[in-house]
């Protein structure tokens, strides 16, 4: 018999990994600002996803400010969660927003993303 989390694992991947549909959108920060607010419905059957670009050795922070069943995923970085803090290298990463179980309705949300 499967573990629980097991179970939840399969479901964040699936989640996680049905998006396809979507083009992603560039986050820009305003002139001279390290954060950036995003406000936005995490759909029920896909993703939202976001583009930042970032110089080497920063600190990238992506914090879910508000959200039920929401979480965020850095590709290559990290899975599913409510906050994801790393050093950065001078690459552009793929920010995903997502429900992390399978809701009828879309899920608001609104995160925010900082490189310093």
């Amino acid at each position: 018999m499967r573990s629980l989390s097991n179970m939840m694992l399969g479901i964040c991947i699936l989640s996680f990994g049905a998006y396809a549909t979507e083009e992603c959108t560039e986050i820009r920060f305003a002139r001279g600002a390290t954060s950036v607010e995003i406000k936005g419905e995490a759909p029920p059957d896909d993703v939202l996803c976001y583009l930042m670009r970032t110089g080497a050795n920063q600190q990238a922070k992506i914090q879910m400010l508000e959200g039920v069943n929401t979480v965020v995923t850095v590709l290559d970085v990290a899975d599913a969660r409510e906050e994801i803090s790393f050093t950065t290298q001078a690459r552009q990463y793929e920010i995903r927003v997502g429900q992390l179980m399978r809701a009828i309705e879309a899920e608001p949300f609104r995160i925010l993303v900082s490189v310093k």
